[in-house]
């Protein structure tokens, strides 16, 4: 009784906090609008009026028509080129310079996330937290944790695993990928009866995953990092809401940092939060989720079996293997289901998982290129796809654009009118961060990392791809480096884990933006 008051209090409390910072989003969205050129919120709101047909668009034509045979050119193409045309138009008539229309088309960014992503996020998490909790899952679960020289974290990951609720005995198995260490002797240290341990030579995670699907008894796959530790609701929590609906092959789980201390920590938490979740949570409305991580994803096993199981021909399998699910025809949603993992706490580090990831998502976009010219008008080819190829291959080099125009009017002497739009652009950015952190029920003070995310952050981010789409392009090797930089510490996991064992700081190998 004390527990249901207690978490009724702080549901109370989280819809409080939401209903404020709900509000002084508007408020400040809402003067920005006020205080900008009446040309350039004509364009935002016409821009948002085209964005809204669109959407109905595709979704009226999915239910109805799914197999439209529209021409050789990706219905998104001239969406996008409709709305390049009509922002340059207005621009163009009121005798904007280049620097204006460069700042403006920056803003038309942020007003695109303030209009669609948030409230898309918003309206998914609490049709999901409605939902959940109110559903006990079935279905024979079966766990598969790849592990290659994961010593000093395998046992951590174990407990949490065993002590995480399910209604019914799950089966966890453990596949030990040839690791050089004393994992297989640690993971039997940790064993229990429905622990399952077994060994094969050195193959690479998708050669793990799939040998422990051919072992696997259960009707739902959950797969999960060995450096990962999830909490006790987590399994109920992500297996009840792929059996929601049967049309869904995939759920992911949400992501959140196990050690939030470094200056490069803190970022990425402010990261996962604003961008990584929140636009997950937003793809989710669409049924169109673009990753479900390596480090917490739930399969319907036979969706999973339909597309062939994990490929091993691109270094992120978690995301081949949604878009392979999306491309069969499954829906792929977002669930609350919690697994904490640490993050690279320096900047080389960072360098290089980032590097491995954005190698992996080209790999992944060039091996399902066909999507680009797919005739079919969903959301997966309407959506999905554009957002993924403008994220990797147009905003890096917009930012560029961005820095030159910054540079060139401070040259010119024009240093109020770029202190003014950097203020501008850090208050929407901060009011953006608190939304996404309290609806990720994260520390909001995380939200005072938002001029840096502004300034500096994304720009390195931004960087790191072009250096990635420039080594493609010159052909050079990925010489493989683990993302590892330090041993585990004796910190405690997060007290919703009720893990007694040690943390540690580990890669996120297949989270993916």
């Amino acid at each position: 009784m004390g527990n249901d008051i207690r978490g009724a209090l702080r549901s109370l409390n989280e819809q409080r906090r939401e209903i404020y910072v709900f509000a002084l989003s508007v408020l400040v969205f809402g003067l920005l609008l006020y205080l900008l050129p009446a040309p350039l919120v004509e364009i935002c709101l016409l821009i948002g009026i085209l964005g809204f047909a669109y959407h109905i668009f595709l979704t009226y034509f999915e239910d109805y028509t799914t197999n439209l045979k529209m021409s050789v050119i990706p219905i998104w193409v001239p969406f996008f080129v409709l709305s390049l045309s009509l922002s340059f138009m207005y621009m163009m008539k009121y005798n904007y310079s280049i620097p204006q229309i460069v700042v403006f088309s920056a803003l038309l960014v942020v007003f695109f996330y303030f209009w669609f992503i948030i409230p898309a996020a918003w309206y998914q998490k609490h049709i999901n937290k409605s939902s959940s909790g109110k559903r006990s899952p079935s279905s024979t679960l079966s766990i598969l944790v790849p592990a290659y020289n994961e010593e000093e974290y395998i046992g951590r990951c174990l407990d949490s695993l065993k002590d995480s609720q399910y209604p019914i005995p799950k089966e966890i198995i453990v596949i030990d990928d040839g690791s050089e260490d004393n994992t297989y002797d640690v993971a039997q240290n940790h064993a229990t009866n429905n622990v399952k341990i077994i060994q094969q030579s050195n193959g690479g995670k998708h050669s793990a995953l799939n040998a422990g699907l051919e072992q696997a008894t259960g009707d739902v796959i959950v797969t999960v990092d060995a450096d990962s530790v999830i909490t006790e609701t987590a399994l109920v929590q992500i297996v009840a809401d792929l059996e929601a609906d049967a049309n869904i092959g995939a759920v992911a789980g949400t992501v959140k940092l196990l050690r939030v201390q470094s200056h490069v920590e803190k970022l990425q938490a402010l990261e996962y939060a604003l961008g990584i979740n929140t636009f997950r949570r937003a793809f989710a409305v669409l049924g169109f989720v673009n990753v479900v991580p390596g480090c917490l994803g739930c399969y319907r096993r036979t969706a999973l079996e339909s597309v062939g199981g994990f490929d091993g021909d691109t270094m992120t399998e978690d995301f081949d293997v949604t878009i392979k699910l999306l491309k069969s025809g499954w829906n792929v949603q977002a669930s609350d289901a919690l697994v904490y993992t640490d993050a690279p706490r320096t900047w080389r580090t960072l360098y290089r998982q980032r590097i491995r990831w954005n190698w992996g998502n080209i790999e992944t976009l060039t091996k399902h290129r066909d999507l680009l010219w797919d005739k079919r008008v969903n959301n997966l080819t309407g959506i999905l796809i554009p957002y993924q190829i403008i994220s990797l291959f147009v905003m890096p080099f917009a930012t560029i654009v961005i820095l030159w125009t910054i540079i060139s009017q401070l040259a010119m002497g024009n240093i109020l009118y770029v202190a003014t739009m950097l203020a501008i652009f850090t208050l929407l950015q901060m009011i953006a961060s608190l939304f996404a952190l309290v609806l990720d029920e994260n520390d909001v003070l995380l939200c005072i990392y938002a001029p840096l995310v502004v300034v500096v952050y994304k720009h390195i981010i931004d960087a790191i791809i072009i250096k990635s789409l420039l080594d493609i392009l010159l052909q050079k090797d990925l010489k493989w480096t683990q993302s590892r930089d330090h041993s585990p510490d004796n910190s405690k996991t997060p007290d919703s884990t009720r893990n007694k064992t040690n943390t540690s700081t580990i890669d996120m190998e297949a989270e993916n933006d």
